[in-house]
């Protein structure tokens, strides 16, 4: 069982050990590790969303230069406009619902270093 436990620890947390009292320093790496995780993504959806929405603009141009005899090339460039604007959608939900999730990292992140700060520096309680 411990096997198993040390095979999900490394699944969920990757190659990096656990450690369940991270320092400051630790802490802020693994901020700036999520805001350039976030940047990269950013980044690599709005080329995919661009790329698309040129896609979509050439196949949509070209529906109407064909010639209406060709069947064939209509069918291709309505079938590419039609995929192109489903393309563009789901590259933006995927961006939102993984901003949505690096923002809840971030924010755990945050209230994780609070809590290291006003942690008190003592290891007993506190009689009164």
């Amino acid at each position: 069982m411990n096997e198993f436990k040390e095979m999900l620890k490394e699944a969920f947390v990757g190659e990096e050990p656990y450690d369940p009292s991270p320092g400051r320093e630790a802490l802020l790496a693994s901020l700036r590790k999520l805001e350039g995780r976030d940047r990269t993504l950013r980044w690599m959806m709005w080329f995919a969303v661009t790329f698309m929405m040129a896609v979509a603009v050439w196949a949509g141009w070209s529906f109407f230069q064909a010639e209406e005899s060709d069947v064939r090339e209509l069918v291709l460039y309505a079938t590419l406009f039609a995929f192109a604007c489903q393309g563009i959608g789901w590259a933006k939900m995927f961006l939102f619902t993984t901003q949505k999730d690096l923002s809840v990292l971030k924010e755990l992140k945050r209230v994780q270093m609070m809590m290291l700060q006003h942690q008190p520096s003592g290891s007993g309680r506190d009689n009164g």
